[in-house]
């Protein structure tokens, strides 16, 4: 989780996680789930693309393949998230934002 908080590690860390989410390798990320999605909510409010594309990709793959570890409230916090992604500037993050709003 530091790596998370470290605005320098941050992308890699995100990158990594996302690795291990959509692999069948057996981790479990249920120990670090409830600090984790917060922060990756946070993310989708800064202005570096390739993190906001990247953690859309793992919110994804959380979604799918860890679902027993996420809370009800867990995706209520990050779809509160989701609109102010939408936007015609860019429309490849639009794009992906609109998929998580309407597949949770």
């Amino acid at each position: 989780l530091d790596r998370l908080r470290n605005e320098i590690t941050r992308l890699t860390t995100v990158k990594a996680l996302n690795v291990i989410a959509k692999s069948n390798s057996g981790v479990s990320l249920k120990l670090i789930m409830g600090e984790a999605l917060p922060l990756l909510g946070t993310f989708l409010r800064k202005t570096n693309r390739a993190l906001k594309l990247s953690t859309l990709e793992l919110l994804d793959n959380l979604i799918v393949n860890y679902t027993q570890d996420i809370t009800v409230l867990m995706v209520n916090e990050l779809v509160d998230e989701l609109p102010r992604l939408i936007s015609e500037s860019d429309t490849h993050v639009s794009q992906l934002a609109l998929l998580h709003k309407v597949v949770p």
